[in-house]
């Protein structure tokens, strides 16, 4: 009986010390995952503040992110044509936009027109979003699908709202 009980214990500490290597081996890989998710989670947020230097604005959401970009610090006025300063933000977009590989990106350009300059205004909207599409696209842009549109924001009691110049890029993952 003696023998039998002591292959039993052997037995048990073996069938233990797995369990216990086991367990340590995929809380490290839990802790390895936390940490990759904490560094790209700070490294969303410092890009994020650089933006911030371009009146970008960064809205983070439980499946998407976007980005409001200012036409006037984007593009020359009244043209389609990105200001110096255009490139620079588009690359940390980019680079922002790699963070979150396989997604939907829609580029928006929204405008606020009248009824005598409603043709112009769409069109230079969808031609700011459009441009925007295509450089991301020359940059090689990691995603799904990505769509340009222009939309018509209506004035609040005459007053333009804050969108009607600006031009919004929402990742989906």
């Amino acid at each position: 009986m003696g023998f039998f009980m002591d292959k039993v214990f052997k037995l048990f500490i073996i069938v233990f010390l797995a369990f216990m290597t086991l367990g340590c081996s995929l809380l490290h890989r839990r802790d390895d995952h936390n940490k990759n998710l904490s560094q790209t989670r700070y490294n969303v947020y410092l890009l994020s503040q650089r933006l911030a230097n371009y009146h970008v604005a960064v809205f983070q959401r439980a499946n998407s992110l976007r980005m409001v970009l200012p036409n006037k610090d984007f593009f020359i006025r009244n043209s389609a044509n990105f200001t110096g300063a255009a490139y620079e933000a588009l690359d940390l977009i980019y680079g922002l936009a790699n963070y979150y590989q396989e997604s939907s990106i829609a580029v928006t350009g929204y405008y606020a027109g009248n009824i005598e300059d409603d043709c112009v205004s769409k069109s230079l909207a969808v031609e700011r979003a459009r441009k925007i599409m295509w450089h991301l696209w020359r940059s090689k842009i990691d995603s799904n699908f990505v769509h340009a549109s222009g939309k018509k924001i209506k004035a609040l009691d005459g007053k333009k709202e804050h969108l009607s110049d600006c031009v919004l890029i929402e990742l989906t993952y």
